[in-house]
């Protein structure tokens, strides 16, 4: 810890122990410049963390990642330049920076840390290169000024809450690759209108798209089996939904308050029915239990207020 304390070693708000950045406080200017009299190899996880001051920085194309929390909760970051021999994006490394603007990532990247680009509010676009094939927790979450992103054609995983609470996303396609959806991987996605799941996903996870109040229509693959807890809770603009025949399970509140459903298409399979499952769908007025149901949760239809007619 001494090093840090030793004032002779910091030059110009920067902190090196040869070609390693350590540190950046807010003696740095501005516009942060890597020196390059000695080439910058390596930066320290978390070197410009809780720094008030730089707002413009192009990362040196002598490192190959970016570390963690690198620029964690970088209150005036607007803008980063990517070289583009950059392999890795460190967990956190943007967490919080509120005012980032511009951090586009080159087609080089293979591996972005959970939580990368959390609560980059004023983030406006982002790509995602083809050799990435996971999506991380809460990676885009709270990215709430990106209206469209591409999702790189060989993804298997987008995990929990990747893009929650990205409040302007408008479009989003699945590709075909994808074998799992996170739990609130879309959750609060208001703007997001429509969606295919592709027919690698065999459930629908927890709240994965919960809020989505815009949400019109849904496409379910042939081999989704369940529907799980407030997958498509309170998607008030969702009319109409057809469950495939290998789906058995429709979970806790799965389509609580969709206020606009009017059409549900049971199949033969279905086998239970959770607790408050389609309560408070108020526009829903006729349809048919299928023979198979075994289990019809508490509450299933409550709230109803429509519903003239269900065949048992």
């Amino acid at each position: 810890c001494g090093i840090y304390l030793n004032e002779k070693k910091w030059k110009k708000g920067a902190l090196y122990v040869d070609d390693c950045l350590m540190a950046v406080n807010n003696n740095a200017p501005s516009k942060y410049v890597f020196p390059t009299k000695i080439p910058t190899r390596v930066i320290a996880c978390g070197a410009f963390a809780h720094n008030t001051k730089v707002r413009l920085i192009q990362l040196p194309a002598t490192i190959a990642e970016i570390p963690n929390a690198l620029f964690y909760k970088c209150e005036a970051l607007e803008e980063v330049t990517v070289p583009a021999n950059i392999t890795k994006v460190g967990m956190y490394a943007f967490y919080e920076c509120g005012k980032l603007r511009k951090a586009l990532l080159p087609e080089s990247i293979t591996e972005i840390g959970a939580g990368a680009f959390y609560g980059c509010v004023n983030l406006r676009e982002q790509h995602l290169s083809e050799n990435i094939t996971n999506i991380p927790k809460g990676c885009f979450l709270g990215c709430r000024s990106i209206k469209n992103i591409t999702l790189p054609s060989r993804l298997v995983l987008l995990d929990d809450g990747a893009f929650a609470g990205c409040t302007e996303l408008e479009a989003i396609t699945l590709p075909g690759t994808l074998k799992e959806l996170g739990e609130n991987a879309f959750t609060s996605c208001v703007k997001l209108t429509s969606i295919s799941i592709p027919e690698g996903i065999n459930m629908i996870p927890k709240g994965a798209f919960a809020e989505c109040s815009h949400l019109r229509t849904v496409k379910l693959p042939e081999g989704l089996y369940a529907i799980d807890d407030e997958a498509f809770m309170r998607c008030l603009m969702l009319y109409n939904i057809n469950f495939p025949l290998s789906t058995f399970r429709i979970g806790v509140h799965a389509f609580l308050n969709c206020q606009d459903l009017e059409h549900i298409n049971l199949n033969e399979g279905i086998h239970g029915i959770e607790k408050g499952a389609f309560k408070d769908c108020i526009h829903l007025f006729e349809m048919t239990l299928p023979d198979n149901v075994e289990h019809l949760g508490e509450n299933a239809f409550a709230g109803c207020i429509n519903l003239r007619k269900l065949y048992l």
